[in-house]
Formats: C-alpha cells, sequence, structure tokens
C-alpha cells in the first residue's frame, strides 16, 4: 500500500522525546521509527492557544503550505476526515533527494 495507508492503517507506538517544552511547557514531541519500512513518524501535541477558526482555515489551506514550510514544494489533502482532523501529504525537496511526508491534524 501507499504510505498514506501505512500511516492511517498502522498503530503507532510512540517514544517520548521531549516534554514540558513551548512557553507555557505544554508542548509534547513523540517518535516512531517503523524499522521494516523505514518510515519515521513525530507527533507533535500542545494546546494553541488562537480562535480556534483561524487554526481551522489554516489547516485546511494546504495550498499555501509551501510559502510556510521551508524545502516544501507542495501539500495536498489525503483524507478530510472533519474540520478539526486531516491527513496531509506534503513533498520537500531536498539538495539530494525528494522526501514526502504525512501530516495528521487532530482537534478535540
Amino acid at each position: 500500500g501507499s504510505m498514506e495507508d501505512k500511516f492511517l492503517n498502522s498503530p503507532h507506538v510512540w517514544n517520548l522525546w521531549s516534554d514540558n517544552i513551548g512557553q507555557h511547557g505544554d508542548v509534547t514531541v513523540e517518535t516512531n521509527l517503523q524499522e521494516s519500512s523505514g518510515h519515521y513518524f513525530c507527533r507533535i501535541s500542545g494546546k494553541i492557544r488562537s480562535n480556534m477558526l483561524s487554526v481551522i482555515a489554516a489547516i485546511l489551506e494546504t495550498d499555501l503550505y509551501s510559502s510556510w514550510i521551508p524545502l516544501c514544494t507542495g501539500c495536498s489533502p489525503v483524507k478530510v476526515i472533519n474540520k478539526q482532523r486531516a491527513v496531509i501529504k506534503c513533498e520537500f525537496d531536498f539538495v539530494f533527494a525528494k522526501k514526502n511526508c504525512i501530516l495528521s491534524t487532530v482537534g478535540d
């Protein structure tokens, strides 16, 4: 299957990389390396102190990600589950290789 299918359909065991970070100390970064496929996953969680409508609008504006994210050459939604949850595929053009990244947004 595709990288998107693997991301959506496989359970992830998250390993704490860092916590209590950010201005308010409420951001956590966790990682997961799937050695069999070579895929590396990173989960960043924390509170967003902003108007929720602004956050939702930013998440759904995938056409602008290449302006906001360094080395990103394009993004497109893979699956929009609702206004707070989406899976987005981004492409990055590094000097020696092109790489894909899957972003999963989750809101409570």
